[in-house]
């Protein structure tokens, strides 16, 4: 599976060789400025998710807001927390267009409580701890806290 970011060089590559092979250099600055447009329409696209495609697959969701998962201690998941009558739902956007995953779902009878701080040691966000060990799940966002009320109403509390 060759990295999204590979492509974008690939189409810039592309467009260098154009450039330097044809003889017309304005039509191939054009040429060439159209491709490398296209790589960051790729690029930015591909990892681009948005509320409404989360809501076409899950159209029963209380609660969406775009956010990160901290996964572990190094790693960032840009997404969007789904939160149901059953369920919390975190998705990602998977390197094709238009398709989104389910990279973690947990039951909300599973949920002790939650928190709305700073999660690490740069970012303020939501934690949920679990009932059944001593596990925490963190979704990052600045604003988080203007949403407390909305996720309070969503899991029922």
């Amino acid at each position: 599976m060759i990295h999204k970011f590979s492509i974008a060089l690939i189409l810039i590559d592309m467009a260098w060789i154009v450039y330097s092979s044809l003889e017309y250099r304005r039509i191939n600055l054009l040429l060439i400025l159209s491709l490398v447009l296209l790589a960051a329409i790729y690029y930015i696209t591909t990892a681009y998710i948005s509320k409404s495609m989360v809501r076409k697959r899950k159209k029963d969701s209380l609660f969406l807001y775009k956010c990160g998962y901290i996964s572990n201690k190094t790693e960032l998941k840009a997404g969007v927390l789904s939160i149901d009558e059953e369920n919390i739902d975190f998705f990602i956007r998977q390197s094709d267009f238009g398709n989104i995953k389910s990279v973690l779902s947990i039951k909300k009878d599973d949920i002790d409580s939650y928190s709305i701080k700073k999660v690490d040691d740069y970012h303020m966000g939501i934690e949920f701890f679990l009932k059944d060990d001593d596990k925490t799940i963190k979704f990052t966002s600045k604003k988080i806290k203007d949403e407390e009320e909305n996720i309070k109403k969503a899991l029922g509390w």
